[in-house]
């Protein structure tokens, strides 16, 4: 923009202060458009459906419009500000005039180059406000790093135990909140910038009535954090929101990520995030319908410094476009496989399907989920029936051992499976506990599980698995 052909402000900081919140980035000397220098503009009025005459004054930071109406001495004025960048276009209609549409507000200009120097100056407003938002990133995460490696993460780690664990493990809550957090200010909003569809299911999955108060207590918290961090750590107010959050995401790496080696002894010894994950996808270590399993893995590879700075819920849509497509790599192979299979090769017709499977009693269904975890790789063996402390199998591979409680039901299974399994991986001395069913789960518990880290194999995953990993009847 040719600044030359603007005259400098006379509006000094003081004067926006009351209408600019939010807007803490340093702004170059103020620039304005004087009145003797603008024809007059006319402002579309929604309400009367027409257009009103204004005088303009307007900078960097703000506009205002003075005007008229109807001859009758009446001088209206409206401010218009917003830390933002704004979605902006120019429409030449007829010689010498030109519409300037700013985030959906028509402003019509009898003096073309008028509109056209009001353009350019918000073309230049919207490179200077995402210049000053990167750089508020970038300093925001500074900030975070310096203040975790200083000491903070054990604070931060009480932290995530006082929060609800949905936060950090359910990938539609945590997007959800996310959102809410990037619309505090303009540097949580440039870090991620939700597009309209995003922000749609976000706001309806935070004003669902089910989920109030897991979003309640998680604002109380992350606010009273994000308060410790400007009053007792001398955070600035303006970079306070999104170093919390990236506080909280660093220390989320830390616990999650090692959970993903615990689980399945392996650790990536690649450099290619792509080849990783597609042999985790088909070696049924990880896949799309387990969101925990999904959840774990995104922070592996987060951990990794795969995904740079990314965010979670970026982190998590990446991972899940990876695992997705190595399912899809696994059904074209199986696909492959029993088209050219020999005729001595076992048929499906010879292998267990979830069909198969609903009509089996407890023991029988026992005995299926031991065999499949075998053809997974898994040493298993099936425990005594009487006083088994609910756990009927027990699976190990490398250093995992897996307390299995297997559920044959015909209608969803409720908490008792959940904590039966929970104090059968205690007893058993095993690392982790699985509930595998032929059914569903009750909302409690899936709630319960996630609380006490229990895996839970529903009906979706233990067909796909009985695909992947065929057991003969």
């Amino acid at each position: 923009m040719d600044f030359e052909s603007i005259a400098p402000g006379v509006l000094t900081e003081s004067d926006y202060r009351n209408y600019d919140k939010g807007f803490s980035y340093p702004i170059p000397d103020d620039w304005f458009f004087p009145f003797e220098s603008l024809s007059t503009v006319r402002v579309f009025d929604s309400e009367d459906k027409k257009f009103k005459p204004y005088r303009m004054r307007c900078s960097i930071k703000t506009m205002v419009l003075v005007g008229c109406e109807d001859n009758a001495g009446c001088t209206m004025y409206s401010q218009w500000v917003s830390p933002a960048t704004l979605d902006i276009s120019y429409e030449e209609i007829a010689l010498e005039q030109a519409f300037v549409t700013v985030d959906g507000d028509k402003y019509l200009f009898a003096n073309g180059k008028d509109a056209s120097r009001f353009y350019d100056l918000l073309e230049t407003r919207n490179r200077l406000i995402d210049s000053f938002a990167k750089s508020g990133v970038e300093k925001c995460f500074e900030l975070s790093d310096s203040l975790y490696d200083a000491g903070l993460s054990e604070a931060i780690g009480n932290f995530l135990d006082m929060l609800p664990s949905q936060m950090i493990e359910d990938f539609l809550v945590e997007r959800a909140f996310f959102f809410y957090i990037s619309r505090a200010d303009l540097t949580s909003d440039a870090y991620y910038h939700f597009n309209d569809e995003q922000a749609g299911d976000c706001r309806a999955l935070l004003l669902n009535g089910n989920n109030m108060e897991i979003f309640d207590s998680a604002k109380e918290l992350f606010e009273n954090l994000r308060t410790v961090i400007v009053d007792e750590l001398d955070v600035d107010s303006s970079l306070s929101t999104l170093t919390t959050y990236l506080l909280i995401r660093r220390g989320a790496m830390d616990r999650m990520a090692p959970k993903w080696t615990a689980d399945h002894d392996r650790a990536s010894s690649s450099d290619d995030m792509e080849d990783f994950v597609e042999k985790a996808a088909l070696g049924g270590e990880v896949m799309t319908s387990d969101l925990d399993s999904m959840a774990t893995l995104t922070y592996y590879l987060m951990s990794k410094g795969w995904f740079g700075h990314d965010p979670f819920v970026l982190s998590f849509s990446s991972t899940y476009a990876l695992v997705q497509a190595g399912e899809e790599k696994k059904k074209h192979n199986l696909f492959r496989n029993q088209l050219f299979r020999k005729d001595s090769e076992k048929s499906s017709a010879e292998c267990v399907s979830i069909d198969d499977v609903d009509l089996m009693s407890g023991d029988e269904f026992e005995d299926c989920v031991c065999r499949l975890f075998k053809r997974m790789g898994y040493s298993a063996h099936v425990t005594q029936h009487s006083g088994d402390q609910g756990v009927d199998v027990i699976a190990e591979k490398g250093t995992a051992k897996l307390a299995i409680q297997a559920k044959c039901y015909g209608s969803a299974v409720g908490n008792s499976a959940v904590q039966e399994a929970a104090a059968g991986m205690a007893y058993y001395g095993c690392n982790k506990a699985m509930v595998v069913s032929n059914s569903t789960f009750t909302k409690g518990a899936s709630e319960l599980a996630r609380a006490n880290e229990v895996v839970l194999w529903g009906r979706d995953v233990i067909k796909q698995k009985l695909l992947d990993y065929p057991v003969e009847k």
